[in-house]
């Protein structure tokens, strides 16, 4: 679990994650505004960045990897 968090906390991971499961709902038939997702999911990991939780290039972030 902890492992699964850790890797939750790098943003190429998230918006990794996002991408593949717009794609998967976009093959099931379901019509969505992709670019907008990705810009919000953009967004919330850059308010991640900007609070700590969250890092760029998969290093630690001293106060939720512990």
């Amino acid at each position: 679990m902890k492992n699964l968090i850790s890797k939750l906390t790098n943003t190429n991971i998230v918006i990794s994650l996002i991408s593949g499961i717009i794609t998967i709902v976009i093959n099931c038939g379901f019509k969505i505004d992709d670019t907008k997702i990705l810009v919000i999911a953009n967004t919330i990991c850059g308010l991640g960045v900007l609070l700590g939780i969250m890092t760029k290039g998969g290093q630690e972030t001293p106060k939720w990897n512990k």
